[in-house]
C-alpha cells in the first residue's frame, strides 16, 4: 500500500508540474521570445486605414493576416468566408445578433451539392460585377474558402 501511495504522490506532482509548465511557463516564454524577435507579427500585424503596419491600437482598423469583407468596387475581392470576417454593425452587436469573434469555413466536401450551388452563385455574381472577365479566368480561390475562413491570400 505504501508503494501505491508513493506512486500516486509522484503522479499528482508530475501532473501539477506539467500543468504549470504547459499553462504558464511555455506560453509566457513563447510570448516573450515573440515580442523580442518579431513584435509586429506577435501583436497581430495590425494595419491602419492606409494599409501601413501600426502598433497603435486606436489607429488599427484590421490585420494584414486576417481577411476583411469589402463591399465597395474600389477594393480587391477577397476569399469567401463563412463568418464574413466578423463584420457587424453596432445594432447587431447591441441586439445580440453578433455573438463575438468567430472563425471557420463551410468545409463542404467536393461532392457536396451545396458547395457547387454556392460557387455557381458566387461566380455568377462576380461575372455580373466584372463583365469583361471570362468564367475560366476567375481564380478558384475567389470561389472557395480557406480552411479557417479567415485567410485573405490569393495566388
Amino acid at each position: 500500500m505504501k508503494a501505491f501511495g508513493k506512486t500516486v504522490g509522484k503522479t499528482v506532482v508530475f501532473c501539477l508540474v506539467m500543468m504549470l509548465m504547459c499553462s504558464f511557463v511555455y506560453p509566457l516564454a513563447l510570448t516573450g521570445v515573440s515580442q523580442l524577435t518579431m513584435k509586429a507579427k506577435a501583436d497581430g500585424n495590425k494595419v491602419d486605414k492606409d494599409g501601413n503596419l501600426t502598433t497603435d491600437t486606436k489607429e488599427a482598423v484590421g490585420s494584414a493576416l486576417i481577411g476583411q469583407d469589402f463591399t465597395e468596387d474600389c477594393y480587391f475581392q477577397g476569399r469567401v468566408s463563412a463568418v464574413n470576417y466578423n463584420t457587424y454593425t453596432e445594432e447587431q452587436k447591441e441586439s445580440g445578433e453578433y455573438a463575438g469573434v468567430a472563425s471557420g469555413s463551410y468545409n463542404y466536401a467536393n461532392s457536396n451539392p451545396e458547395l457547387k450551388e454556392r460557387m455557381e452563385k458566387d461566380l455568377e455574381q462576380f461575372l455580373k460585377e466584372h463583365p469583361g472577365v471570362k468564367a475560366e479566368d476567375v481564380p478558384a480561390e475567389l470561389l472557395t474558402a480557406s480552411g479557417s475562413g479567415l485567410d485573405p491570400q490569393n495566388s
